[in-house]
């Protein structure tokens, strides 16, 4: 016998129906809500909203499309960092939102940035805090990965090895390919790069602890018995001089491969739906030259 039957059946017939419409009708609004896909990610008008009032906060403004640009880009950065196990954890989020509220030199801006958000933490979080870690943890990951630096990892080991066996430095360098130089450090700074001046006002550290450690280390004319990396270059290092506190040196250096033209490779492969026909027109207006813009309309 069937659990309800009667009125009683034909009242919780029509309360289920109804019910199953309004979820329906609610899930078709959400699908509607959605102005462009990236992979199985669905960008939304309120993530549009939270993105222009970021920048209002900062005391700029940024238009509904240009706003939708920048959520597109982060959220393809997400969807390279996927497949080769690059994602940013809730552990990678709470210890940087706790480094942002500690370090932040605009307090008052944080807090409004907060305000955006509201309760939303979870949007304050994906929309604000998670891009700025995953391009870190990308970058990170491209630069140390072993493949993906395959190739000047190899020249600079070969590069070391000739160099070890007593071979004058400036020739190793042309047989292998590589840069030679003779580099000066000691001063506790050097003028910062015109893009990061903004940051480094009183100019950046001439070396790091760890190498200046390394150095320390060494005695004049003799070479490290390591290959020094950095995020741009493997490096064979020769102390020439040290005296005052002022180092002198001659390196061979291998740069690293450049991230762009992979993360590019990468991103061809990232499917961009933008669902918003009018944002659509005015993404292809104003922003020509973007390369993930799928001429297909869902």
């Amino acid at each position: 016998m069937p659990a309800f039957s009667g009125k009683k059946g034909r009242l919780f017939g029509a309360a289920l129906l109804l019910l199953l419409a309004v979820a329906g009708g609610w899930w078709m609004h959400a699908v509607q809500q959605c102005a462009a896909m990236v992979g199985e990610a669905c960008i939304g008008e309120t993530d549009i909203g939270y993105r222009i009032g970021v920048e209002q906060a900062y005391g700029t403004s940024l238009a509904r499309e240009a706003a939708l640009v920048v959520l597109v880009n982060d959220a393809i950065q997400r969807e390279v960092g996927r497949p080769v196990g690059v994602q940013v954890t809730e552990k990678d989020l709470d210890g940087f939102s706790a480094y942002v509220d500690k370090s932040s030199k605009a307090p008052e801006v944080l807090a409004k940035v907060k305000q955006v958000f509201g309760a939303d933490t979870e949007a304050y979080r994906s929309i604000w805090l998670a891009p700025k870690v995953m391009n870190r943890k990308l970058h990170d990951w491209f630069n140390r990965d072993e493949q993906m630096q395959q190739r000047p990892r190899a020249a600079i080991r070969q590069a070391y090895a000739l160099a070890a066996a007593g071979n004058d430095f400036e020739q190793v360098a042309k047989a292998t390919g590589l840069k030679f130089t003779e580099q000066d450090y000691g001063a506790e700074t050097k003028d910062a790069p015109d893009a990061l001046r903004a940051y480094f006002p009183e100019g950046m550290a001439m070396m790091t602890p760890a190498f200046q450690k390394l150095l320390d280390g060494m005695e004049p004319g003799g070479m490290a018995n390591t290959i020094v990396e950095d995020d741009s270059s493997y490096r064979v290092v020769r102390l020439t001089g040290n005296q005052g506190g002022t180092y002198k040196t001659a390196e061979i250096i291998a740069a690293k491969e450049p991230f762009d033209p992979w993360f590019r490779k990468r991103r061809a492969d990232v499917r961009v739906d933008i669902r918003d026909a009018g944002l659509r027109a005015a993404i292809a207006a104003n922003f020509p030259k973007l390369d993930w813009m799928n001429p297909r309309m869902d």
